[in-house]
């Protein structure tokens, strides 16, 4: 294979992926989302040969009589991903407490989503004043991060979250091994979609967005469309692209700076205002 030809590591797309998850995962339930999406792009990947027999007096765990390494190998990942599973399982139900809780105080939530590095945690802390500024990387947010933005004269008070960003041909397993994360998309009362519209294909990534959101059970949510970085644009380009993204998305779309703060109140504002206050 090309490994040995070249005398390399090789990886392909989706081991790229993981490899910068893997860098990027900070809190336990990260890390063992990254674990399980790791397992689950492994598995059918195995490769052995040979049917070794196990020594007399083998312990529990060990290869049985019969089983080759391969069969033992995977034997033995199934049995991770089980207990990875579990925990993730208790996450999960933690996670649905603080949101029954959240809905029995009459409190909202709003989810922030888009395509990987297009300035959502950024975002998230202009927002709120809270969470770190987000890195000009590739999946910098695995972990979902949460904080409230107010209107102190209404004395009302918005729960925003932070989530892993997105990207094209997302496989299938690994959008399932961040179901945890993602959950909280699914279960907002608002998507604020940002967009880069500084990136290449701004348009096909916005699409490729709207996908994943039908993917996971998102797509009849409110939306509120965010053009960012328009500190990077001369307001006629501005201008230009808010109506752009007006017509793909048959919605007005609010242009702001995450960077600098420019019309980031006017964003709180459309926020409120779309959660029916």
């Amino acid at each position: 294979n090309l490994s040995e030809y070249f005398d390399l590591n090789v990886i392909d797309r989706t081991r790229l992926i993981l490899d910068i998850f893997a860098v990027h995962a900070r809190t336990a339930e990260s890390r063992y989302q990254v674990e399980l999406a790791m397992f689950n792009y492994m598995l059918p990947r195995l490769k052995g040969a040979g049917v070794m027999l196990s020594r007399t007096g083998a312990g529990i765990g060990t290869r049985g009589p019969g089983e080759t390494k391969l069969e033992t190998d995977r034997r033995k990942i199934r049995q991770r991903i089980g207990h990875i599973k579990e925990k993730l399982k208790l996450s999960e139900k933690t996670r649905s407490l603080h949101r029954y809780k959240r809905s029995r105080q009459g409190l909202h939530t709003a989810a922030i989503v888009g395509y990987t590095n297009s300035g959502k945690t950024t975002l998230m802390k202009k927002l709120t004043g809270r969470g770190e500024t987000g890195e000009d990387k590739l999946f910098a947010t695995l972990g979902t991060k949460m904080a409230s933005i107010y209107d102190t004269s209404e004395r009302k008070k918005v729960i925003i979250s932070d989530t892993v960003g997105f990207i094209q041909n997302l496989p299938l397993f690994l959008v399932e091994s961040f179901k945890a994360t993602l959950e909280e998309t699914v279960h907002s009362d608002l998507l604020i979609h940002v967009i880069d519209p500084v990136q290449r294909d701004a348009a096909g990534k916005y699409e490729q967005v709207v996908e994943i959101l039908d993917e996971i059970g998102a797509e009849d949510k409110r939306i509120i469309t965010v053009l960012n970085k328009i500190d990077l644009l001369s307001p006629e380009q501005t201008d230009f692209l808010s109506a752009k993204f007006e017509t793909l998305t048959g919605k007005p779309t609010v242009a702001v700076s995450a960077k600098t703060g420019e019309n980031i109140n006017l964003l709180k504002g459309r926020i409120f205002e779309s959660l029916e206050y």
